[in-house]
Order: structure tokens, then C-alpha cells, then sequence
């Protein structure tokens, strides 16, 4: 299978999100420049070979004594747009997506160290959505508050996420299981990890739960280590394992 990376080589992405300015350029089909508004790292992610968190694509979770960099790039598959918009809610308070309406999606933020001032650590994703088996045309990203965000992207060069691809991931449906109905991206989360259903319903029955903006969300600490979001009638509607 083919690498599932967004950005072709010598092409860049810049956008603006109430965190600050960020640019990602890509020196050839794996090295990137990440730069924000005080900086900018040349970095040399590592390409997945296992798919994980949805992503088959490039990851850097690294750094030095200067700074901390984590860098994501890749496609991220759902069967329906609910599926897409629940995936973006779930981890926007942090990440501030913005996004085109070719269904590129692009977040981050920036950490200052102790003393204030400088910054310690740079947080970035760049994401290709693909929504049943497509690419969307007039993708609109919804905020927690119900509106929209304009495009706030500026894109140079061919994007290569879908260049010459006909080995597409076919994302999960939604299903009932067990009187609980799942989305069609937990399943594909679980079933890349060793949760199960059975851990997830261990999480909402006794795990910390906590609001999550008009959804709710539960931790389990132990193993696996499991974080599961779901709405008021118990709908499972996003999950992570680390």
C-alpha cells in the first residue's frame, strides 16, 4: 500500500487558528519544514508502517534540547460526514482545525516553556479527509458553537494524498452491538488496536467520566489506557487508545 502522505514534494500549506500562524512545507516526500509564528524546524518523520489512530501516513514525535516537535500527516477515512465532524470535535479544543472545502484538515498549537516567552513545544497535524470512498468538493468544518469555519488555507502545490490511488481504505459503518450502537470509526479504531467493545463499555460503566462540549466523555487508566466519547442516549461516537 501506498504512503499516505498529503503534501508532494516542494509543495507547502499555511493556515491561521486562534493559536497562531503555522506553515508546513515539504522538502522532498518525507523531510518538512514546520515553522510558526517565532520559528520554524526541519524535521524527518518516520512513515507508518502499521496503521494507527486511523493513519497510514508520516510521524514525527520527536525533538532535541531546543524544542519538542509532534508532526502528523496523513489520510483519515469515515463513512459519513457525522463520522468526520464527531473525529474533529473530539480533539478540536487543543488543535483548532481549520479546513478547505477539498476536505483538507490542519491543526496545531504551540506549548511555551516555563519561564514563558519561548516556545518549548510545536503540535501540528495536516490531514486529507475522505469521506465514503471520496475526496468531499464543499467540505465545511462545524465548530462546537454550530458554525462553520471559512477555508483559512493557503495550499501551493499538488496535493498528493489521492495521485494515482485506486487502493483506497473502505471505512466502517456504523452498527448496533450488544443494544449499543458504535460509529463506523471507533470500529475501524479498535480494530486496529487491542481495545475491544467490551473495554469500551467498561470505560462508560466505570471509568472517569467528564462533559465534553454537548457530548460526554470517559478515561479508563489501565490496560489499555482508553478514552471513548458518546452522546446522551449512549451512542459511541469517537474513541482513542494509547
Amino acid at each position: 500500500m501506498a504512503d499516505e502522505i498529503v503534501l508532494c514534494s516542494g509543495g507547502s500549506i499555511s493556515f491561521s487558528n486562534v493559536n497562531g500562524d503555522f506553515q508546513v512545507t515539504a522538502v522532498n516526500d518525507r523531510e518538512r519544514v514546520v515553522a510558526w509564528e517565532t520559528g520554524e524546524k526541519r524535521i524527518l518523520p518516520t512513515r507508518r508502517r502499521e496503521r494507527w489512530n486511523g493513519s497510514l501516513g508520516l510521524v514525527y514525535p520527536g525533538g532535541d534540547e531546543d524544542i519538542h516537535v509532534v508532526y502528523e500527516e496523513g489520510m483519515q477515512f469515515f463513512s459519513s460526514l457525522e463520522d468526520a465532524q464527531n473525529w474533529i470535535f473530539w480533539r478540536n479544543d487543543q488543535m483548532s482545525y481549520v479546513a478547505n472545502e477539498g476536505g483538507i484538515v490542519v491543526g496545531g498549537y504551540t506549548v511555551p516553556n516555563d519561564e514563558g516567552g519561548s516556545v518549548a513545544a510545536v503540535l501540528l497535524q495536516v490531514w486529507q479527509f475522505v469521506i465514503d470512498s471520496k475526496v468531499p468538493d464543499s467540505f465545511r468544518l462545524s465548530t462546537s458553537d454550530g458554525e462553520a469555519s471559512g477555508p483559512g488555507i493557503e495550499l501551493e502545490g499538488e496535493v498528493c494524498a489521492m495521485r494515482g490511488r485506486s487502493d483506497l481504505q473502505k471505512a466502517s459503518r456504523g452498527k448496533w452491538i450488544n443494544g449499543r450502537f458504535f460509529s463506523g470509526k471507533v470500529l475501524d479504531l479498535l480494530a486496529e488496536t487491542r481495545a475491544t467493545i467490551a473495554d469500551v463499555e467498561r470505560c462508560i460503566e466505570h471509568g472517569i467520566r467528564a462533559p465534553h462540549g454537548q457530548f460526554e466523555s470517559c478515561t479508563w487508566v489501565g490496560e489499555p489506557f482508553l478514552w471513548v466519547m458518546f452522546d446522551d442516549s449512549g451512542r459511541v461516537l469517537m474513541a482513542g487508545v494509547r
